[in-house]
């Protein structure tokens, strides 16, 4: 069909609530998911956040890996990618690598020397 923004076909959220009161007057804006799913207001999430630029998006996502087993952290949800403009050539153009984490329950962290490959800012 017709892309996102032209029409109707736009998202029917279009804001994402900023506190649990906001949220729950918001609701009623979602679809309703079939069970088993539902839709809830998670808090308490902790981000690896990385500013970068398209050019580097591919090595500075997979340093986060490396950064993530050195420190004890593990990815607790999906990878967001905000691009952070559009008025500059398409491989410069600057990006923000956001990753969900927490901490490891067994608080393994791997040395630096332990880890192989060259995906690391440092290097």
């Amino acid at each position: 069909g017709k892309p996102l923004g032209l029409g109707n076909s736009l998202p029917l959220i279009t804001s994402v609530a900023k506190s649990s009161q906001e949220f729950e007057r918001e609701r009623p804006k979602f679809n309703r998911p079939r069970p088993p799913y539902r839709i809830v207001l998670l808090e308490g999430i902790e981000a690896a956040v990385l500013e970068s630029s398209v050019e580097e998006t591919p090595q500075d996502g997979l340093s986060m890996l490396r950064w993530m087993a050195e420190n004890g952290y593990v990815q607790v949800g999906a990878t967001r990618m905000e691009y952070l403009s559009h008025d500059q050539p398409s491989n410069k153009i600057p990006t923000r690598i956001i990753v969900p984490i927490q901490s490891r329950a067994s608080g393994l962290k791997v040395p630096h020397d332990r880890l192989s490959g060259t995906y690391d800012r440092r290097e």
